[in-house]
């Protein structure tokens, strides 16, 4: 018996002078951190998505996920979280089937160089899946992705950012086969467009980081919602860029919740990028206020940080398709309009497609077939309709050797970034009346169709939270305030014919009163919107014209309410880049409430000295159940 308890203690002394050992050292390292100031060490929160609270005091995590964290309240005490995780490196307990210094391996990398870890007191972890996974990925650079903003998606009004993870030595075209690291929110399929926007405002998504093949999102974006993708090369070293694949790894399956206007892909990429390097501070500027993060600012943050390359353009098919229409003649396209449209026909005798070249011809056909997939992608032809016009088409094409030959894609001359800014102040003169006032306005974004167009969507208007002050003697009045504002209109030709739209709501001053220096009545809330149709007549010219209702609720009007609907027509072009002009003309006939007849004609004008700044004019007249009233505004725009 005396024996078999010796034997015991024997066994039982090494792993207790161990356990005994690891106590010690984890301390030691605890109190070195502790000394170092390293829980408040900028990038060990940036590693934890630290940053100020906008309206308490202290500081918490972005990320929403316990999965994430060590410690039971590390999404708030970074200190706790850095003791936590020093003690989970002496564990071989797997989290999530991984040894703990590989499932943080971003953290136990920089904390290992910082405290200089004895391999002997805290033995390495072996991390194969890690290891394996960087191979995989072999990434030597990362590239920024800005897709075009695509007016008809609530959730891409902005645009969206990605990243490119590119490989050695890859070209263009080698750079589809790359890797693309996406933040997005978790959308159940078939969401209602009111329950997605309650939810993509309030946070009631969860994001995730994901990482897919970069073909995918080309086909996504530029072939199937025709946005068009700026890829910008970022100025990182390969330590940088395996720093942020580190963090990267550290945030497979973990979720955060996703904020439509703030913590969204934009702000969530700036996070990631952060973290390639100590004094890299990326999304400051989007933690307070806090109030908004835009795809193309973030941009500009990284354009600003010196980390932006030169862009490269890859056109959306919608834009490949029209420059190679441009290059068929008359005849031809209208060969390849028959032979796409579903109730066509492909007839390959016809002489208009018999007598072509056989460069002429392969240019048809591979045009016939992009506009048949950009149908089927816009769901205005079935499956069943396109296949046996998609085969022919491909079958005759692979019959012909030739080369269509066609021209590159014109980049535009400004990309998204170099457009102007944003958030927008004004300060103007109103005359009415015989009455003046001074406007104040702020704008939150983005848009609208007045501003210099250079680097932004054709054809969009697209403004958030547009607040406008009457400054008087008295002292301020609400003129205006505009939540949202959507304007998007694109032309019909023959091969394209889309239908434009506008949606608008807010609070605004009922008819005469929103006109007048000195207002009368009391501001009430406002909704309209209207569907129409587009053409353009020549080169940054449009013409357009919408069927549209409105309705406003103010106690100031008979049956607290007026209910319209009526007839909008418009003119907008820009001459040259400092020139910017529009006319609109609105009818309206009363439906319900005090609604009446109105007729309303508005006419404005900017000029731009530079990308940041406006001079603008703005001429208003409206009558109303037999009264009339002219107004004009004077005003400077400076974009920041």
């Amino acid at each position: 018996m005396r024996y078999r308890l010796l034997l015991l203690l024997a066994c039982l002394l090494p792993c207790a002078a161990r356990a005994t050992a690891a106590d010690d050292y984890l301390r030691e390292l605890q109190q070195n951190a502790a000394r170092a100031h390293l829980a408040q060490d900028p990038y060990w929160l940036r590693l934890l998505h630290f940053r100020d609270n906008r309206l308490l005091p202290g500081a918490g995590s972005t990320i929403d996920d316990a999965l994430f964290f060590n410690a039971a309240q590390g999404k708030h005490d970074a200190q706790a979280e850095l003791n936590a995780t020093l003690a989970r490196f002496f564990s071989d307990v797997p989290v999530m089937d991984e040894p703990p210094q590989c499932r943080f391996r971003a953290r136990y990398e920089w904390l290992r160089q910082r405290l200089q870890f004895d391999p002997a007191r805290l033995p390495p972890q072996r991390c194969p899946l890690h290891e394996e996974w960087l191979r995989n990925l072999d990434t030597v650079a990362i590239a920024a992705v800005f897709a075009a903003n695509d007016l008809n998606s609530p959730a891409t009004m902005y645009g969206h950012s990605l990243l490119r993870l590119d490989r050695e030595g890859q070209g263009p075209d080698q750079r589809l086969l790359a890797y693309a690291v996406n933040y997005a929110a978790n959308i159940a399929q078939g969401e209602n467009m009111l329950t997605y926007t309650v939810l993509g405002i309030s946070g009631g998504f969860a994001g995730q980081y994901s990482v897919y093949r970069y073909h995918e999102k080309v086909r996504q974006y530029a072939r199937i919602n025709n946005r068009d993708l700026w890829e910008y090369p970022l100025k990182l070293s390969r330590e940088d860029v395996h720093r942020v694949l580190l963090h990267l790894w550290e945030m497979r399956g973990v979720g955060s919740e996703y904020y439509f206007f703030t913590e969204n892909c934009s702000y969530m990429m700036l996070a990631l990028l952060q973290t390639a390097r100590p004094g890299l501070y990326l999304t400051q500027a989007y933690d307070f206020p806090g109030l908004y993060t835009i795809p193309v600012d973030t941009l500009r943050t990284l354009r600003e940080a010196g980390l932006l390359d030169e862009a490269e353009f890859r056109p959306s098919l919608a834009r490949r398709l029209r420059h190679q229409l441009q290059q068929l003649s008359q005849a031809q396209e209208r060969w390849v309009l028959q032979a796409s449209d579903p109730h066509g026909t492909v007839d390959f005798e016809d002489p208009r497609y018999r007598q072509a070249s056989a460069r002429d011809r392969a240019r048809m056909l591979e045009t016939a077939n992009d506009r048949l997939y950009l149908s089927f992608n816009e769901h205005d032809v079935e499956r069943a309709q396109a296949l046996p016009a998609t085969r022919a088409l491909l079958a005759e094409r692979s019959q012909l050797d030739a080369d269509a030959g066609f021209t590159a894609v014109p980049v535009p001359g400004t990309s998204p970034e170099r457009g102007h800014e944003t958030s927008r102040w004004t300060f103007a003169l109103r005359h009415a009346q015989g009455q003046d006032a001074a406007v104040l306005r702020f704008r939150g974004a983005y848009h609208d169709r007045l501003d210099p167009p250079a680097g932004y969507l054709a054809g969009g208007e697209l403004e958030f939270f547009d607040l406008g002050l009457l400054a008087r003697q008295d002292g301020l009045r609400l003129s205006d305030l505009r939540l949202v504002n959507v304007q998007a209109i694109s032309a019909w030709d023959r091969a394209f014919r889309p239908w434009s739209w506008q949606v608008s709501g807010g609070l605004r001053r009922y008819g005469l009163d929103a006109l007048r220096a000195q207002t009368q009545g009391r501001p009430g809330a406002y909704v309209d919107g209207g569907i129409g149709l587009a053409a353009a007549p020549a080169s940054q010219q449009l013409l357009y014209g919408f069927a549209f209702a409105q309705l406003d609720a103010n106690t100031d009007l008979d049956q607290d309410h007026a209910l319209a609907a009526g007839l909008r027509g418009g003119w907008a072009g820009s001459f040259g880049a400092h020139w910017t002009q529009q006319l609109e003309l609105d009818y309206l006939g009363p439906l319900s409430g005090a609604a009446g007849h109105q007729l309303q004609l508005r006419l404005g004008t900017q000029w731009q000295p530079g990308a940041n700044d406006g001079l603008r004019l703005s001429w208003r007249s409206l009558r109303e159940s037999q009264q009339s009233l002219h107004s004009i505004e004077l005003g400077w725009q400076h974009y920041f």
